[in-house]
């Protein structure tokens, strides 16, 4: 929205370098909840994901948000969000000393 709002094109802010991303699937229907077209109740579990390998996660998911937590490096910020409009937009940039651009 923000490329769209102060008029840059597309073509501008697109790349093609490629970006890691890891992504597992624990769950048989995980695409369809991701969709929206079943509900959490709905999830099933991957067979290949067993509960070790799950706890084994879960640790390690525990650990790191602890250790954020007690070098005080928890970020409770909302960076975006869905419900962003012009107005918000304008305030942000504007909180930012970018008001020459709205």
């Amino acid at each position: 929205m923000i490329f769209r709002y102060l008029g840059i094109d597309k073509k501008q802010y697109m790349t093609e370098h490629r970006k890691g991303l890891y992504f597992s699937n624990i769950y048989e229907n995980g695409r369809q909840f991701l969709c929206g077209e079943i509900n959490e109740d709905a999830l099933v579990i991957d067979k290949k994901f067993n509960e070790d390998r799950i706890e084994w996660w879960q640790q390690k998911a525990v650990k790191r948000y602890n250790g954020l937590y007690e070098d005080d490096k928890l970020n409770s910020d909302t960076l975006w969000y869905d419900s962003l409009d012009t107005n918000t937009l304008k305030s942000w940039l504007s909180s930012r000393g970018i008001e020459e651009l709205i």
